[in-house]
């Protein structure tokens, strides 16, 4: 088994050869200044009109989980004049909620909940390196049957045709790396962007999560967008009612 040095990062970093002007290249911000008045927001705030308005009361509005293709989501950023109490402001002050990744039994490592998560409560981002698509598939190419593999391909549909993000935490990435997958998961990802057009993969709570709850995701139809990749199908220990007994694979993400 060849070993490597995991390092931590809060959120996404360019890759081998990645194009840093899609890190560079910010976005420009509203001029509002009543942040914490909605109505505010909905008629004149810039990021909001965009995309249309997503959070309240610090949490995901839930009728977004009823259309999970629903736009992706645009937060104020840096060269907004929002103050920092800002509605449209959520993912990115970071994890609000205290975690710890324990032992998952037959399933590895895994990440759970030490406090009661409300459904809609942002829980962590998906983060890692963002590859371009020939370094990801090299990586894939790489893969032993045995091997872990932790890199993500969000798929977004837009007016130019597919747009495709691929997200590796293998090496380097946050606590999101140890969330396992469930066929019925209590977490639901979004893209979210902030300062820049490269996205962040955020992971909502979709129910009402008590403390010591084992928090998933699925794979394969996280936000009807992305799709972990695996070097073979790999048997799923979820243990869900509809459980489907593989792990999601698809395998012409990365060719």
């Amino acid at each position: 088994m060849i070993s490597f040095v995991f390092q931590y990062i809060k959120t996404n970093i360019p890759g081998p050869n990645l194009d840093l002007e899609l890190f560079e290249e910010e976005y420009a911000g509203c001029d509002c200044q009543k942040c914490d008045q909605i109505d505010f927001h909905l008629r004149l705030c810039s990021c909001i009109t965009t995309t249309g308005l997503n959070y309240r009361d610090n949490k995901l509005l839930s009728e977004i989980f009823e259309n999970v293709e629903s736009k992706p989501i645009l937060e104020c950023n840096s060269n907004c004049s929002c103050s920092k109490t800002c509605h449209n402001r959520l993912v990115q002050k970071g994890i609000q909620i205290k975690l710890e990744v324990f032992d998952a039994g037959i399933k590895g490592l895994g990440l759970r909940t030490l406090e009661i998560i409300p459904r809609g409560t942002f829980v962590c981002e998906y983060a890692g390196e963002i590859l371009t698509k020939s370094e990801a598939a090299k990586r894939c190419q790489n893969l032993l049957p045995s091997d872990m593999n932790y890199l993500m391909v969000l798929q977004e549909h837009c007016s130019s045709g597919l747009l495709q993000t691929f997200v590796d935490p293998k090496f380097k990435g946050n606590i999101g790396r140890w969330l396992n997958h469930s066929c019925q998961p209590n977490l639901t990802m979004f893209p979210v962007r902030i300062n820049i057009s490269v996205p962040r993969l955020a992971l909502f709570a979709n129910r009402d999560i008590k403390p010591l709850e084992e928090l998933t995701f699925n794979y394969g139809v996280s936000a009807q967008l992305g799709a972990r990749v695996s070097a073979n199908r790999k048997k799923c220990f979820c243990g869900s009612k509809d459980c489907q007994e593989l792990l999601p694979f698809d395998a012409g993400l990365c060719s």
